[in-house]
């Protein structure tokens, strides 16, 4: 019996050193230029939009093999037209969990940020800086080897001063793997957040390059 138990204990182990001897995962970092930028008000029956472009930078970094993850993001984008200019700043920081293997189903949750600074010509500027969190659910799909294609819907809440405004957003995208570590992707972000019956919507179009740190 000792004989038996002796040799049970690399089979119980296995899985145990099996994972301290895999590789570290990836860490990703996204460098994108917002080819759109639009943001459209809906005021007591007043209506209208205004667009323009920008750029931003994101990162994930997986905590471990199992799934878990922290990211982070920040961009900028400056709107104009004949009636002035508005620079739309967003922050967001958040944990999530994915599901192994080539299609991907997992939860995320992330504080939001918005800082909007409106730029009247021939006045002074108006800002507003709510802030909030977001509930997404995500989906991430192994097309290709080489193609990644991914979708998020979620729940965003924002306020400040007490004033809240709340909504649905939307993601659609697609990452090419170049090589092992360098990578091209483009996705479409829709944040559609309402307080009462006013409405404001952004929509993103970002084009961008992906650098993955440990891939092998």
């Amino acid at each position: 019996m000792k004989i038996v138990k002796f040799a049970a204990w690399p089979l119980l182990l296995a899985p145990a050193l099996a994972q301290a001897a895999a590789p570290p995962p990836s860490q990703v970092f996204d460098v994108y230029y917002l080819a759109q930028s639009k943001l459209e008000i809906d005021s007591g029956g007043d209506s209208g939009d205004i667009d323009g472009d920008g750029f931003g930078v994101r990162v994930q970094l997986p905590l471990s093999a199992s799934g878990f993850r922290l990211s982070g993001e920040y961009q900028t984008a400056t709107l104009d037209d004949d009636g002035g200019k508005i620079d739309v700043d967003q922050w967001r920081a958040g944990a999530g969990w994915l599901s192994p293997g080539a299609l991907r189903l997992g939860v995320m949750a992330e504080y939001v940020a918005l800082d909007l600074e409106v730029k009247p010509d021939g006045y002074g500027s108006i800002e507003v800086k709510p802030d909030g969190y977001g509930l997404h659910g995500r989906v991430e799909y192994d097309a290709l080897p080489q193609l990644q294609l991914y979708g998020q819907v979620g729940y965003v809440k924002v306020e400040e001063d007490g004033d809240s405004s709340d909504g649905l957003e939307y993601l659609v995208g697609a990452a090419f793997s170049v090589n092992s570590w360098f990578g091209l992707f483009a996705d479409y972000r829709v944040t559609d957040l309402k307080d009462g019956g006013d409405e404001l919507k952004l929509d993103d179009l970002r084009l961008g390059l992906r650098l993955t740190i440990g891939a092998r």
